[in-house]
This record gives C-alpha cells, sequence and structure tokens, in this order.
C-alpha cells in the first residue's frame, strides 16, 4: 500500500495551527502590558541624621518660629526651655561639642540669659580658643550688658577661623559707629568672599549713596531685603534709591512688596511710618492725591513723623477739593509748629478756599504767595 506524499496538496499543514498560536501569545502579551500592576518604585532614602543635626534641626525650628513671631511670648519661652534642656543633655554627653554649643548660646539669649550664654562662650573659648564665632556673641552679649565687648568684635574679624560672614558683621558694626572708612574694606572683603549678610549688604549700598554710585546702590538695596533679618529697613532704603532714580512705579511697589511680606506687629516700628511717609511723596509726585493723603494720615501716627505727612496730607486734600478734612490736617500741623510760615500760609489759603469771602468794592485784596 502507498501513502502519501509529505509534499501532496491535498496534505494536511501545521500553518493554521502555528498562526493561531501566534495570535493568542500575541494577545496574551497585550493583555499583559495593559493591565499589569504598575511596579512598586522604592522612595529615596531619607538622609540619617547624626544626633547633632537633629538637635540643630529642632532648635533652628524653634528661633525660626520665634524670629517670625508666630509663637507669643509664653509659648516661646516654654520651646526654648524644652530646647535648652535638650542641648545641655546633648553637651554633656558631647563635652568637645562646638555647634550645639553655639546654638545654646542663641537660644540663651532669646530667653534673657545673658550670663549663662557668656559661661558657654567661655566654654567654646577653653576648647577652640579662635572660634571667630564665639568671639563675636562674647562681644555682643557683653555689651547688651553695657560692658563693651568692642575688642572681641575684633577678634572675631581677625581670627584665622573667621568667615565671610564674620567680616562683613564686623564692617557693619563698624558703620554703626561711623566709621565709614574703616567699615569700607571689611564689607567689601565679606561681599568680594560670598557673604550675603543683609546688613552687610545695605551698608555696601550706604558707602556706594556716599559715593553717589545710587544704580549701585539700588542692587545692594535689592539683594539686602532677600535676607529677612533686615526687616524694614533694607526696604525703605530700596524704596528711597528707586525714588531718586525717578522710578516711582518701581518704588511704590517695593513698599507694598514690603506690607505684604512683614506680619502685623511691624506696624508699630517707625520704619512703617517712614515708609508710609515715603508712598505718601512718590504719590503726590504721580498725582495721586487721594492715595497720597491716606499714606501720609498713615504716616501720622508716628509722633517724630507728624508735622510733615499733617502737612502732606493736608496739601494733597486741599488739591482735591476736601478743604474739611485738609483743615483739619493743616491745623494739627500749626499746632506743632505754629511759627512756621509755610504753615501758616497754606492754612489761611484752605480756610479761604472752605469759607470764601466776598472781596469789598473798591478793595484790592491782597496776594498770598503759598509754596506747596
Amino acid at each position: 500500500m502507498s501513502h502519501p506524499s509529505s509534499t501532496s496538496p491535498h496534505a494536511k499543514s501545521p500553518m493554521p495551527v502555528v498562526l493561531v498560536c501566534v495570535i493568542a501569545l500575541l494577545v496574551g502579551l497585550t493583555f499583559y502590558v495593559a493591565f499589569r500592576p504598575s511596579p512598586v518604585v522604592d522612595a529615596p532614602p531619607q538622609p540619617v541624621l547624626s544626633e547633632e543635626q537633629r538637635v540643630l534641626q529642632a532648635v533652628d525650628g524653634v528661633m525660626s518660629a520665634a524670629s517670625a513671631r508666630s509663637l507669643d511670648a509664653s509659648a516661646t519661652k516654654m520651646a526654648a526651655a524644652r530646647m535648652i534642656d535638650l542641648m545641655r543633655s546633648y553637651i554633656k554627653a558631647n563635652p568637645r561639642d562646638y555647634k550645639v554649643r553655639l546654638k545654646l548660646i542663641d537660644v540663651l539669649m532669646l530667653s534673657g540669659a545673658n550670663a549663662d550664654a557668656i559661661k558657654i562662650a567661655e566654654d567654646i573659648l577653653a576648647i577652640y580658643p579662635a572660634s571667630s564665632e564665639a568671639l563675636w556673641r562674647k562681644g555682643e552679649l557683653l555689651r547688651m550688658d553695657g560692658k563693651g565687648g568692642e575688642e572681641f568684635f575684633e577678634k572675631a574679624a581677625t581670627s584665622p577661623d573667621a568667615s565671610p560672614d564674620i567680616w562683613s558683621r564686623y564692617g557693619c558694626h563698624l558703620m554703626s559707629l561711623g566709621e565709614k572708612a574703616q567699615a569700607a574694606p571689611w564689607l567689601e572683603k565679606g561681599f568680594a568672599a560670598g557673604s550675603q549678610n543683609g546688613w552687610g549688604l545695605m551698608g555696601l549700598g550706604e558707602l556706594a549713596i556716599a559715593d553717589r554710585k545710587f544704580e549701585q546702590a539700588h542692587d545692594f538695596f535689592a539683594q539686602a531685603v532677600k535676607d529677612p533679618q533686615v526687616g524694614l529697613r533694607a526696604w525703605l532704603l530700596l524704596a528711597e534709591t528707586r525714588k531718586y532714580l525717578g522710578r516711582l512705579d518701581e518704588a511704590a511697589d517695593a513698599i507694598t512688596e514690603c506690607f505684604e511680606s512683614h506680619r502685623r506687629p511691624d506696624a508699630s516700628r517707625i520704619e512703617y511710618g517712614e515708609m508710609q511717609l515715603m508712598l505718601g511723596q512718590i504719590r503726590r509726585l504721580q498725582r495721586r492725591y487721594d492715595e497720597a493723603s491716606g499714606a501720609f494720615i498713615a504716616a501720622g501716627r508716628f509722633e517724630p513723623l507728624r508735622l510733615e505727612a499733617y502737612v502732606g496730607a493736608a496739601q494733597c486734600l486741599y488739591t482735591t477739593g476736601g478743604y474739611a478734612q485738609a483743615m483739619k490736617y493743616i491745623d494739627l500741623a500749626y499746632n506743632l509748629s505754629p511759627s512756621d510760615q509755610t504753615i501758616a500760609n497754606l492754612r489761611r489759603k484752605i480756610e479761604d478756599s472752605r469759607f470764601p469771602r466776598k472781596p469789598l468794592e473798591g478793595v484790592v485784596q491782597p496776594f498770598v504767595p503759598v509754596g506747596e
């Protein structure tokens, strides 16, 4: 009996079976790709903090909250007490510690425990005599207690351990004493070495103004406001420089940004009033008299600024026809300085506008010049 040949056209081909298997495999792969669970990605490992780093991190949190005034006096005192206990325990276990001791000085100063803070500074200097930070803090503490401390600032700045920030701080200290010529090299040295100390940048800006380099001063003040420690003063100098340069909108923006970025307790400081006074001057130059009068009135809450603020408010209110309100503020200014002829003239001018008098027939009224 003969068998059919494998090449015979009537033989059963295996290809359909293979094709079905391939299609099934592709379908399975498609479903697997579409519906497979997402791979679990491990979170990057968190850095393991040393005990020293954990202590410093905890203390920095309290210090930041205190400086931002998000803690009231009682809460600050309680938190500081806990941090002091924590740091003393760490120092007891690590007798040659340096960083935590420095931070302990800061917290003790915040708590008003200056005598304890000086003792800690002396403990550091007994171990590390060239510590510029300990020398600086000891100088600050002695000055706070009325015991001088000037020599410690100089020792800190000239120590081989001194940092760019210490050089900048020493320059600021000399500036506060009015020694600008001696301050300049220290401020410049600190800045050239990378210090971004806000007070140092302000000092450099003031030196630039003294040299009539107003654009350079502007740039220093613009950098200084990024340091939250400098507060309102840096913003005031920035706005004043922009005003001098004729950049009035930018000057007003600086004041507005300052008000938005500082907490309400700053409103009790004289710098707040000075900024309101400057805002009034800027808006008056821009002929935005309603805004100007509001700013002048706000500045008038501060006694040293009242005379200028009341006169400014009266001028703006008079210009917009608010004679009754203008009379109120010019009277307040007149009571502060009754001998000032410019104020007396403006007072008469406002009074005449508020209560116009009919001229008598045949009588020529005198001309009264009033300067704005």
